[in-house]
């Protein structure tokens, strides 16, 4: 966490003095110990699995007044938030509707939704908390 901490990035803007300009993903991966046969990274042994996110929010560039660098970031970010809408829309499509062909989750279009891929193609549960 202090490692992400130090690496978030702020800048102001016309509508907010210290605004993040980056997404932080924060993930946990719950393994049941198994003494040195252990191993995080082997997806067989993953019990479950925890992100939490501190998503740059969306903005409107003339609210903000944002010009050249800061401008681009926003266009960046908002960009990066409509993928994972369109991922988290293709996911309830299928979720209700079960016995209809699926419909594909773009998670390759963004880094943001390229770091959910594994919840978005595994069939798992996903519970979103919106503070």
């Amino acid at each position: 966490l202090r490692y992400g901490a130090r690496h978030r990035v702020v800048a102001e803007t016309g509508s907010n003095e210290q605004s993040s300009r980056s997404h932080c993903v924060f993930n946990i991966k719950l393994v049941p110990n198994r003494g040195a046969e252990t191993d995080p990274t082997d997806l067989a042994q993953v019990y479950s699995k925890l992100a939490i996110v501190d998503l740059a929010g969306s903005e409107r560039a003339l609210k903000t007044k944002a010009q050249g660098e800061r401008l681009k970031e926003g266009s960046l970010i908002n960009v990066s938030l409509m993928n994972l809408g369109r991922c988290l829309e293709a996911m309830r499509w299928n979720q209700v509707n079960p016995t209809k062909v699926s419909h594909v989750v773009p998670f390759r279009h963004s880094k943001l939704t390229r770091i959910f891929q594994d919840y978005f193609i595994n069939p798992s549960r996903i519970c979103m908390i919106i503070a």
